[in-house]
């Protein structure tokens, strides 16, 4: 499985940013999404800004990830995903059979 984690913009030169998060700094590509300014957040993988992100996006994409880290080792994770717990499911228009009121 891959993921995106997103980070932070503390310097660019161009295409080429170094981003931090949790404590640890990498470079990263912008050349998929182009020029950002410092502060702004973007979701990275594999070395490459592949989306901007917004500061709350960023917390919920990295509360994710955090939820999942601690259901693996069993501990406490509801409180990382408090705005999912009770929403109720909303399925793509696409998915939805053809004929029906959505499809």
């Amino acid at each position: 499985m891959c993921l995106g984690v997103p980070m932070r913009i503390v310097r660019t030169d161009g295409f080429v940013a170094v981003c931090e998060s949790g404590g640890r700094s990498q470079t990263v590509s912008l050349a998929l999404i182009g020029e950002l300014p410092v502060g702004q957040h973007v979701l990275v993988h594999l070395g490459s800004a592949i989306r901007a992100l917004t500061e709350a996006e960023a917390v919920e994409i990295g509360n994710a990830a955090k939820a999942v880290a601690a259901a693996m080792e069993g501990r406490d994770y509801e409180h990382l995903i408090q705005d999912l717990i009770d929403r109720k499911p909303e399925i793509p228009p696409g998915l939805y059979p053809a004929g029906t009121k959505d499809g």
